[in-house]
């Protein structure tokens, strides 16, 4: 959303055009959580973490020089105590971060994975561990709390596509599910990335060109993505498998 002017020669551009920050105004959210009554946003396009409470006031915004591009915030673990989580997708130079922040905005833990290639999602397993979906290297990785690297599972192996492409990871009835954004094939692995099974999510049956969230709602589970014609559904389903009704 900004215009630059870009000198071949001198390599330098200058920013010509671009859209004011606004508190409380997000300009591509990508993840949300809740902690302590307050709701954290990763608003991607701002380089930025907004703050609301429960009633959608604004509060504060949580920026810093590695904040670059947020892609997900997510509630973890550490001692008794429930923080904030950031992945920060970054770019080819700096590359990805991932920070644990206490309750006054301050980073507890802080790790450079140069060795990412553009990471797009990160889930929190049972507030003590991390996964996230390494996209371009279609990988899966694990992490505890101080954001050591546990274990990894390669997709494209287990999915048997050297282009599998998956988002963001979902953590389901105690399995992972990892699910390509444009074929439906999905690979499921237990909670510490131990292969399980794979099987297809038909979009087209729920009108569906994508699949960008699954949640479990109750016994159904609730499907959000890019629909084939028109509006996108909100689709509700009792199983992965079927159609909806």
């Amino acid at each position: 959303d900004r215009i630059l002017l870009y000198d071949h020669y001198s390599k330098k551009n200058k920013i010509v055009f671009q859209r004011s920050f606004s508190k409380g105004l997000l300009a591509r959210p990508t993840s949300m959580c809740m902690i302590r009554d307050l709701i954290y946003v990763s608003d991607r396009d701002n380089d930025v973490i907004q703050v609301f409470d429960n009633d959608q006031n604004f509060i504060k915004v949580i920026r810093n020089s590695f904040i670059a591009r947020p892609t997900s915030v997510q509630k973890i673990g550490v001692g008794r105590e429930e923080f904030l989580s950031i992945l920060s997708r970054g770019d080819d130079i700096d590359g990805a971060y991932i920070f644990i922040l206490n309750h006054e905005g301050e980073i507890i833990y802080k790790k450079r994975f140069l060795e990412f290639k553009d990471p797009q999602g990160m889930i929190s397993i049972e507030k003590r561990f991390f996964c996230v979906s390494d996209t371009l290297n279609r990988c899966g990785i694990l992490l505890n709390n101080k954001l050591e690297i546990l274990n990894k599972i390669d997709l494209s192996k287990y999915s048997g596509d050297d282009r599998f492409l998956c988002r963001v990871p979902y953590f389901i009835e105690k399995e992972i599910l990892f699910t390509d954004y444009h074929t439906g094939n999905t690979v499921v692995t237990d909670f510490k990335l131990n292969f399980i099974r794979n099987f297809r999510i038909i979009f087209s049956n729920f009108g569906l060109s994508n699949l960008r969230k699954i949640c479990k709602y109750k016994d159904n589970y609730l499907l959000l993505g890019k629909a084939l014609e028109g509006n996108s559904p909100v689709v509700l389903i009792k199983s992965l498998y079927e159609e909806p009704e």
